[in-house]
């Protein structure tokens, strides 16, 4: 009784049991894949350019700017100058006590003035001597006596002389004058305060030519010449560029890698202040086209060996692989001396994930001055 149920139960749910092994068998199925999406790039269209000339940082530097300083030692009595002041050549900066060097003066002249006497006194002596000689009144060994005598006195006056003018030289250098024109940059000392022969007090800059000193990487400074030109931005403060010539090259390279160039500020009627930072644009070493791309354009890391890039061939929709030689920086883009030709099309985006020969389509295309 059992069996026959079971029988006939199962026999009525075999139809259920066939659809869902089929259903189960069509979801396990393997679905077919869907087809590779090439890859959006950028690229830019290869032209040649005139060169530009690095850019460089510099600082502005007026020529003539000293530290002055007191020859002697002595107390600081006056500072007659402020910082930013205007001053003429001659005048008076800071001035030392001059008591003590006005006493050895005093002193000095003194002296010299009871020598002077003595000398007078001598040469008297010796003219009665020597009319004495003449009249046989006086042996001769006294009228040399008489001689040395005079001629002592007459080195002692030239001695007590030169006491004198160093004296009154240090009675002059109690005062601290401008050497020039210019304009007071700092002072370092305060009245009443003991200050030390050859120790700074006041700095100064002359007024007039102006230079802008830069550190030029050696590679760069060998296409310099004195008399190169270079152009001079001073950010929002200026917004024409100014004019500057190369004055001096340091013929000696700091640590090895870079030179001091100094060049001086030949626009008209500019003045800046001194320690201003200006962005420098030299000349170009070279007059001939160059072709450039930015940095993201290269796979890796480029180096002076060479570079790879990846150029896009518009007929397969394809990029390939390309080996480059390279020149140098331009700006903040790199030169490329061979492997490229103008009117070729070059990845600039997207390069670092790229295969040789893979399918690609284009974002956007610009052309190789950077202008899109």
């Amino acid at each position: 009784m059992i069996r026959p149920l079971f029988e006939i139960g199962i026999s009525r749910y075999v139809p259920v049991i066939l659809l869902a092994t089929l259903t189960l068998g069509a979801c396990t199925a393997e679905d077919p894949a869907d087809p590779q999406v090439p890859r959006p790039v950028k690229v830019e269209t290869v032209v040649a350019q005139p060169q530009q000339g690095p850019q460089l940082l510099g600082t502005v530097r007026t020529q003539r700017r000293v530290d002055l300083s007191f020859e002697i030692s002595g107390v600081l009595d006056q500072l007659l100058v402020r910082p930013g002041q205007e001053v003429r050549k001659g005048a008076v900066l800071a001035q030392l006590d001059r008591q003590p060097a006005q006493l050895k003066l005093t002193q000095a002249k003194a002296k010299l003035q009871a020598q002077k006497a003595l000398v007078v006194q001598n040469q008297q002596l010796l003219e009665r001597s020597q009319r004495l000689l003449a009249d046989g009144s006086l042996a001769k060994k006294d009228v040399e006596q008489a001689q040395s005598q005079y001629q002592s006195a007459v080195a002692e006056r030239d001695i007590d002389e030169a006491s004198v003018k160093l004296a009154q030289r240090e009675y002059t250098l109690t005062q601290l004058t401008a050497p020039f024109d210019g304009r007071v940059v700092s002072y370092t000392v305060e009245p009443h305060t003991q200050i030390g022969a050859a120790q700074t007090a006041v700095q100064l800059v002359a007024s007039g030519h102006q230079d802008v000193v830069v550190q030029v990487p050696v590679d760069q400074a060998r296409g310099l010449v004195i008399g190169s030109d270079a152009v001079g931005m001073e950010g929002s403060q200026h917004t024409t560029p100014l004019m500057l010539k190369l004055r001096s090259l340091s013929p000696e390279a700091k640590a090895g890698l870079v030179q001091e160039a100094k060049f001086e500020l030949i626009s008209p009627n500019v003045q800046l202040v001194d320690g201003t930072t200006l962005m420098l644009q030299l000349a170009p070493s070279s007059t001939t086209a160059a072709i450039t791309l930015p940095l993201q354009a290269f796979k890796g890391t480029p180096s002076p060996q060479g570079a790879e890039v990846f150029i896009y061939e518009p007929q397969f929709r394809r990029v390939v692989r390309r080996e480059v030689q390279l020149a140098g920086l331009q700006g903040s883009r790199l030169i490329v001396r061979a492997g490229l030709l103008p009117g070729e099309q070059v990845v600039t985006a997207g390069a670092a994930f790229l295969t040789d020969r893979q399918e690609v389509t284009l974002f956007k295309s610009s052309n190789s001055s950077g202008t899109e």
